[in-house]
């Protein structure tokens, strides 16, 4: 987002700036907190657990209704990547609880 809309974050970050960081990297880093083995049981999903599940963004052009289109709110990617769902298809399998 940029413009007159955008507030302070756009003062210190240039949201146009291609700094090189995908969608699926952010993925990968989340499953492997999820998944380390370090937290036990603690983010498996299972019947009387404490863990009651995830909570997924969406992928959507448009992420406010209606469109604010004077903000020039345009948010990217519009659908996962093959490298994104194939990180969510190996790594939500490891957090079904036993």
């Amino acid at each position: 987002m940029h413009g007159d809309g955008c507030g302070p974050a756009c003062q210190v970050y240039d949201a146009n700036a291609d700094l090189g960081i995908e969608m699926y990297m952010y993925v990968q880093a989340w499953m492997d907190i999820l998944t380390d083995p370090k937290w036990g049981d603690l983010f498996k999903i299972k019947e009387g657990g404490q863990f009651i599940g995830l909570s997924f963004w969406v992928w959507t052009y448009d992420m406010t209704y209606p469109p604010m289109k004077w903000f020039n709110n345009v948010f990217l990617p519009p659908t996962p990547s093959t490298k994104t769902l194939q990180i969510l298809k190996t790594g939500l399998p490891k957090l079904e609880g036993k």
